[in-house]
């Protein structure tokens, strides 16, 4: 009798050690969908907005795609609270918004921004938000990507970051029509350039849409119009060519 009363107080005296621990591990540090998470904690939220070329594309109701981005950027910092923090990633790769409790300054550099009418990459913006992260005092970490999510765009391997690990990312879609035409290329060669000497300018224009798109392409220096082309392309083509 006297063995079995001891077996039962050892049996007891580990469940209850075993609920103590669980109930402490609840309220610290509860695990959802693989991601800790710290409930009533402060959050580290990260903006990577994409200010490239496809976003000026218009929806059915006229708004381009980056003015949809652009508010959904600006409803994310309007719900942080106090001891939060934001940073604002452009996709282009200009100069955003280090991580602040200022929410003002982060929406200001929303609000002045235009598209940059160049290209960007997930990789690179992913890569940002991993350096604030590191730098991040809050135990809570969120990422937010508000892209039309073009291909030319997608990295070509999976990318991998062990500082992302513990953060929750969000993909925010925004779009415009289905014609999806963009400058994939710009270049102005190698070679060294000469005062009073003709200068080509290369370009690619691709197509990223499933149907044949019409569209002009114009040339500028200094905001003066040089010259002015019409291109068509079909579903999936691509085009080079120069203006000098």
């Amino acid at each position: 009798l006297s063995f079995r009363r001891k077996l039962r107080d050892m049996l007891l005296l580990l469940l209850r050690t075993l609920a103590i621990l669980f109930l402490v591990f609840a309220l610290s540090c509860p695990s959802v969908g693989g991601f800790k998470y710290l409930s009533g904690g402060s959050t580290d939220a990260v903006i990577i907005l994409d200010d490239t070329l496809s976003m000026c594309r218009k929806n059915s109701s006229g708004e381009t795609a980056y003015s949809c981005a652009c508010r959904k950027a600006l409803e994310i910092v309007g719900a942080l609270g106090p001891g939060d923090s934001v940073a604002l990633i452009f996709l282009s790769g200009r100069k955003g918004v280090s991580l602040t409790q200022s929410f003002r300054k982060a929406d200001e550099a929303v609000r002045k921004s235009v598209l940059s009418g160049s290209g960007g990459s997930y990789s690179a913006g992913f890569k940002k938000a991993s350096d604030y992260i590191r730098m991040s005092q809050n135990p809570n970490h969120e990422i937010f990507l508000i892209s039309d999510f073009q291909t030319s765009q997608a990295p070509s391997q999976p990318f991998r970051d062990a500082e992302l690990g513990d953060a929750r990312i969000y993909f925010v879609a925004v779009s415009g029509i289905q014609e999806n035409l963009s400058v994939t290329r710009v270049s102005t060669g190698s070679k060294p350039k000469m005062v009073n000497r003709t200068m080509r300018v290369e370009y690619d224009v691709e197509n990223f849409g499933r149907t044949e798109c019409r569209t002009e392409l114009n040339f500028e220096v200094n905001g003066k119009n040089i010259e002015t082309r019409e291109i068509t392309l079909a579903g999936a083509e691509r085009k080079s060519g120069e203006f000098s």
